[in-house]
């Protein structure tokens, strides 16, 4: 019995030394299919960054490119608006000149001087000035009329007696004129209405 029993742990060391090993076998392999997938990974992340590197690369040749010719671009539209103004200002002069021909002629043609039309251009431009500033004045003169002519109408709406409102602050300068206004049958502020 005793050998068997040393043959049985003879066995069962045998299995586990056996078993150890192919376990260290299997781990070495796991180990080495990891090595390798974190070699692929490595291999991947090395093209990835060289080829994001050139994408970059090609990016910046890119941008100073398109800086280059938004220079261009600007300088060209800066050359083209100065022909631009250059072209307006020789059409204003041309302009300029040919109204002070018809100019010289018209006043060779009616007889007068130069000092004449200047003269009359200034009287002129002062009557316009002037009649600008009295059409302002009817038109203020207009206003406070028509915002006369409502108060009166709201005052009358109310039936208000002429005696009442020219009793109020600031009419009492008025209160003379209510006997006169009386005589002509004008009592209510609506008599006043036009």
């Amino acid at each position: 019995r005793l050998g068997k029993k040393k043959q049985a742990e003879e066995a069962l060391r045998q299995f586990a030394k056996d078993n150890v090993a192919q376990q260290k076998e299997q781990r070495d392999k796991q180990v080495e299919a990891i090595q390798q997938c974190i070699n692929d990974s490595q291999k991947r992340k090395n093209q990835r960054e060289e080829s994001l590197k050139t994408a970059l690369d090609n990016i910046k040749k890119r941008k100073i490119q398109c800086d280059k010719l938004a220079l261009k671009v600007k300088g060209f539209n800066i050359e083209n608006k100065v022909m631009q103004e250059k072209n307006e200002m020789v059409a204003a002069l041309k302009k300029h000149a040919e109204n002070e021909n018809e100019i010289e002629k018209a006043i060779a043609k009616t007889g007068q001087t130069e000092d004449n039309v200047a003269n009359f251009l200034r009287l002129t431009h002062a009557l316009i000035g002037g009649t600008m500033a009295a059409q302002a004045q009817t038109n203020a003169l207009d206003a406070r009329i028509s915002v006369f002519y409502d108060m009166i109408s709201r005052e009358c709406r109310d039936q208000l007696s002429i005696k009442d409102l020219f009793k109020k602050p600031g009419l009492t300068g008025l209160q003379r004129f209510t006997p006169i206004l009386a005589k002509n049958k004008m009592i209510e502020c609506e008599d006043l209405v036009c």
